[in-house]
């Protein structure tokens, strides 16, 4: 009962007015129907006979030249394919034993005789790094590994006669690295020196096949503003007297 309160506030217990009706713009429920689906019973023929038409259609018109866009990454897949058989190939012959056997009766040096130099001048040449190395015992081989062109990449393999020099060079060097002038230029970074680890070193695999010990930018300057490179900063085992895998 709402007689008791005041006529503004009866006003709002009123019932609205009915909705009006607005007839429906789409179809009746009961005549609906989706579109009726023909047959291609009729068009196979033609359907046939195109295909079969479809080479010469083709080499009557030409497909229009790729984008470079198009060009450019068809030819990014194809170096991404290509690197990755080569990526393949490589950890194959790492891994396979008879290989590296073949290899080292073939052309090989004997490992522990064996002194690996990284981060070299690219102008540094055999005879330079011979007349700094040849203090440690009589050299049989000097090799600075280089590309296509001719030009070194930065890193070389020196053999000695005895597996004792190559032993004492790598004791005195790898934990400070070595600067070696080229020409007239002032040395700005350490040659690191190591021992051959890729024969010695059980499981080992070098950077290029995701292992190696680089990428910790043990590069940058420290504290004091050095940024010599040693087998000691890189995080290798640098105690080779007391490497039993190693002969001194």
């Amino acid at each position: 009962d709402n007689t008791k309160y005041p006529p503004n506030i009866q006003k709002l217990f009123a019932p609205r007015p009915p909705l009006p009706y607005i007839e429906s713009t789409d179809y009746a429920s009961e005549t609906r129907r989706t579109s009726t689906v023909t047959p291609i019973s009729s068009v196979k023929d033609s359907i046939k006979a195109y295909l079969q038409q479809l080479p010469q259609i083709e080499q009557e018109h030409p497909q229009p030249a790729p984008s470079e866009q198009q060009t450019k990454l068809k030819l990014s897949q194809e170096r991404k394919k290509q690197l990755q058989q080569s990526f393949a190939r490589q950890v194959r012959e790492w891994n396979d034993p008879e290989l590296l056997q073949k290899n080292e009766k073939e052309f090989m040096k004997d490992p522990y005789r064996t002194v690996f130099l990284s981060r070299l001048d690219y102008q540094l040449t055999e005879l330079e790094l011979s007349k700094h190395f040849s203090k440690y015992g009589v050299i049989e081989s000097v090799r600075v590994i280089r590309d296509r062109d001719g030009k070194s990449r930065g890193y070389a393999f020196l053999v000695y006669e005895k597996d004792h020099d190559a032993a004492a060079c790598v004791n005195e060097l790898a934990r400070t690295g070595l600067k070696l002038p080229v020409g007239d230029k002032t040395p700005t970074r350490s040659i690191l020196v190591d021992i051959e680890r890729g024969r010695i070193i059980r499981s080992w695999k070098p950077r290029r096949l995701g292992g190696g010990l680089g990428g910790r930018h043990y590069t940058k300057p420290d504290a004091r503003g050095s940024n010599t490179a040693s087998a000691a900063a890189s995080g290798r085992r640098i105690h080779i007297a007391n490497n039993p895998q190693f002969p001194t």
